[in-house]
């Protein structure tokens, strides 16, 4: 039986992913190890048909586990010491290392549960995402529904700390919307002006070749759509106002000038695929509430949102398209509200 177990284990143990700790190990793999690592060590030993029933299933939580979570295993037959500091009563017992300290794992003896319970002592990382992402080059955001952040995020977070690219998370709709996220979960990977809907298992050795790949230009993303042209046209007459901007599914988006500025050319081409159509109102504009500042017409009631600044805008439309934007009856707009 001795023999069967350690030819068993070691069969195991190497290229495993399993560390084997003994007295001359622990200090550096257990006591030094960095506060972001958790590690689930399995205390075994000699004629122990319970540790060689559980231990392939170690082994393959071993084999999913991320770079933040460790497996290793004690030989208490021979490492006295360790199993008399743990007071190690019974075999196979196993305890998890983590940030706060150690806690026995007392729960399922198979691969999910072994992860899970490491999983559950992963400190997060992941920073939330606001409105100023959209401006980054290197983020991987995952998009969901539920308010905290899962175990499997947690570790891809500390996995790319301190790494160049930022790991975000997310349960707002609004800013669901700034990113044009239909639907949830969902793992967007950006570089620049690229985008990338991860589409892989949900696995964390899978999620990191994923991130690793796109930004090392290994995954190409689906060839967008043939993008829709900017145009910013003249407002000249009733007519056309009532044919572009009313009873349709587009918002009128108006700035009060003969020609549109550098900025209001440069929010069109942001919002291009959104639900806007983009007006200049000059000398020959019959809309008198929209020859100053810039106006957003709703197409179905009469009314409207004035924005004075330039710098406001962008803000306004996305608080149309987040749904919580405040429009007012033409009939009291007026030129100081926003």
């Amino acid at each position: 039986m001795f023999f069967l177990f350690f030819a068993y284990s070691n069969c195991y143990t190497f290229g495993s992913g399993i560390k084997e700790l003994n007295s001359k190990n622990w200090y550096t793999e257990i006591q030094q190890r960095s506060n972001l690592t958790v590690y689930v060590v399995m205390f075994h030993g000699q004629h122990c048909p319970a540790c060689q029933m559980a231990y392939p299933n170690f082994v393959e939580a071993a084999k999913s586990a991320t770079s933040t979570i460790k497996f290793g295993e004690v030989d208490t037959s021979r490492e006295y010491n360790l199993a008399s500091q743990f007071q190690i009563r019974g075999i196979p017992t196993f305890i998890v290392f983590h940030p706060n300290g150690e806690s026995p794992y007392n729960g399922d003896r198979s691969a999910r549960s072994f992860l899970n319970s490491a999983y559950k002592y992963v400190p997060n990382l992941a920073e939330t995402v606001d409105e100023t992402w959209t401006e980054m080059n290197k983020t991987v955001i995952l998009f969901s529904d539920k308010k905290t952040v899962p175990p499997l995020w947690k570790a891809v977070s500390c996995h790319f700390h301190n790494k160049s690219v930022k790991i975000g998370f997310s349960d707002d709709e609004k800013i669901r919307a700034l990113f044009k996220i239909t639907a949830v979960p969902t793992i967007l990977m950006t570089h620049n002006d690229t985008h990338y809907v991860y589409n892989g298992k949900n696995s964390f050795p899978e999620i990191r070749k994923g991130v690793v790949d796109f930004f090392n230009g290994k995954i190409k993303p689906p060839a967008p759509k043939t993008p829709i042209p900017v145009v910013i046209s003249p407002l000249e007459d009733e007519e056309q106002f009532a044919n572009i901007c009313k009873g349709k599914g587009s918002y009128c988006v108006i700035i009060g000038a003969e020609e549109a500025s550098a900025t209001f050319r440069e929010v069109a081409r942001r919002y291009r695929n959104d639900p806007f159509k983009f007006l200049t109102c000059g000398e020959k504009c019959p809309i008198e509430y929209a020859k100053k500042g810039f106006i957003i017409v709703h197409p179905k009631r009469e009314a409207a949102i004035r924005i004075n600044e330039e710098g406001e805008l962008r803000a306004g439309l996305d608080r149309v398209i987040g749904g919580d934007a405040r429009f007012t009856p033409i009939s009291k707009l007026t030129e100081n509200e926003l």
